[in-house]
């Protein structure tokens, strides 16, 4: 029977969501950072072709499997500044020139996980 994995204290997570390139066939990029505020530390890096949804469940399985005990989870998110283009130009990226960016903060686990992020406008 192995022992149960340590509680580690972080004063806070930063987890940064970057949207694809297109809405279809494309990958989320994720980053966990964690550690003091303002100085918290690379965790995890990985991309995602899931849905939003299933992107928050990755981010919240992490979090619990690290067994994390921290004050703060900052939850960032941004669109690409380049789209796939789906015109006829025959240029392979057009340039976003108004990216959606949100920042949200939540005191804990507990209300990250009651209120969890929702995809930005458009990303249903």
């Amino acid at each position: 029977m192995s022992k149960p994995r340590p509680i580690r204290f972080v004063d806070s997570v930063r987890v940064e969501i970057e949207y694809p390139t297109a809405k279809r066939d494309a990958y989320f990029s994720v980053k966990i950072f964690e550690g003091k505020q303002e100085k918290e530390r690379l965790g995890s890096s990985y991309d995602s072709d899931s849905r939003f949804e299933q992107v928050m469940q990755s981010v919240r399985e992490y979090l619990m499997a690290e067994r994390f005990q921290y004050s703060s989870i900052m939850v960032f998110q941004k669109e690409h500044r380049f789209w796939q283009n789906d015109d006829e130009t025959g240029d392979p990226l057009i340039r976003n020139h108004n990216p959606q960016l949100q920042g949200l903060s939540f005191d804990g686990y507990r209300a990250f996980v009651e209120e969890p992020p929702r995809p930005l406008p458009g990303w249903e």
